[in-house]
């Protein structure tokens, strides 16, 4: 049974195998640093952090039915429960903020 080069130990290992992984590590430290990189990692935070809400709050990893209208049916009505949530923290948000321009006192 053949293992995996990864799995190998060190002294088991292709000669040219650990200068591959160094020069594919230094090349992913490059990437980070990329301004197109940071946004797109951004975007990405957002929409996990979404969906982690979704699945804790909601319970959207397993659907209650069974047939595709239901259970698109169930994840509308989470990402819409979802959203007036958010909605109702934004409103309350406004509320709790003392205004940007307040009138001038006479």
């Amino acid at each position: 049974m053949a293992t995996a080069p990864l799995r190998l130990a060190r002294h088991e290992r292709p000669e040219g195998c650990r200068r591959e992984e160094h020069e594919a590590l230094v090349a992913a430290r490059l990437a980070i640093k990329d301004p197109a990189f940071i946004e797109e990692r951004k975007r990405r935070a957002g929409i996990e952090g979404t969906l982690s809400k979704a699945v804790r709050a909601n319970g959207l990893r397993r659907s209650r039915y069974i047939g595709s209208v239901k259970t698109h049916l169930q994840q509308v009505l989470a990402a819409a429960a979802i959203n007036l949530g958010r909605i109702a923290d934004w409103i309350a948000e406004k509320r709790s903020r003392p205004p940007v321009n307040p009138p001038p006192s006479a």
